[in-house]
């Protein structure tokens, strides 16, 4: 009986979805969607300069219900996730994220234009 509690305890903290984070692989999908893009660090997607566990931005945000939307592996973005929200402006700035992108401004921080 323990066995079986101690199964469906570890099914249940495995099994359940877990929110985009920041990660190489993220890095590296943002690279590939955007090459040659200048905005790669952390506040790309963080309000801190360090990336933390809810610390997003407007565009993490945007990022992380893209990532809602698609079964496959939950802490990965892949390149079509990321350009899935480049035609919304997440920060509310009047500028879409492809293009704040393209110009090597942040597209989570309406202060960045």
């Amino acid at each position: 009986m323990r066995t079986l509690i101690i199964a469906f305890g570890m099914m249940a903290v495995l099994g359940r979805a877990v929110p985009a984070s920041a990660t190489l692989d993220n890095t590296k999908s943002f690279k590939q969607a955007y090459p040659g893009a200048k905005t790669t660090g952390c506040k790309t997607c963080h309000q801190g300069a360090i990336g933390k566990k809810g610390d997003l931005n407007a565009y993490g945000l945007a990022l992380q219900q893209a990532k809602a939307k698609t079964p496959a592996d939950a802490k990965k973005l892949t390149p079509a996730e990321i350009k899935a929200v480049e035609a919304q402006d997440a920060d509310g700035d009047g500028i879409s994220n492809a293009a704040e992108v393209a110009a090597g401004t942040n597209p989570g921080d309406p202060a960045s234009k």
